[in-house]
């Protein structure tokens, strides 16, 4: 619909979906980081997480507690993006503006 829209109003569409998409695909939950309320940590665990205690949540940018945590219902609820995500924003940021700076640039 935005595609639609844009088309008839004649605007460009900055798209970052597909190359989110395409990483997405190797590893569904890389892009995001994982926050999740300390209070919903399983008591064996509380130990283990204090280095990522953040406030009252749990806050990982990586995969990095996947392995023991990832089976606690919405660990991956989170869809903010991490530092991955944020490589792919840029860098689709980068693609996009480049060809429209040089075109504004004095022959």
């Amino acid at each position: 619909m935005v595609k639609q829209i844009a088309q008839e109003e004649g605007l460009a569409v900055f798209d970052i979906y597909p190359a989110s998409l395409a990483e997405r695909t190797k590893a569904p939950e890389m892009l995001h980081y994982r926050r999740y309320p300390l209070a919903k940590i399983p008591p064996a665990y509380q130990e283990f997480v204090k280095p990522f205690v953040f406030g009252e949540d749990v806050i990982v940018m990586d995969n990095e507690l996947d392995a023991t945590l990832g089976h606690l219902p919405g660990w991956y609820s989170d869809y903010h993006p991490n530092f991955a995500g944020y490589q792919i924003i840029g860098k689709e940021t980068a693609k996009y503006l480049i060809p429209l700076l040089r075109d504004k640039l004095p022959n």
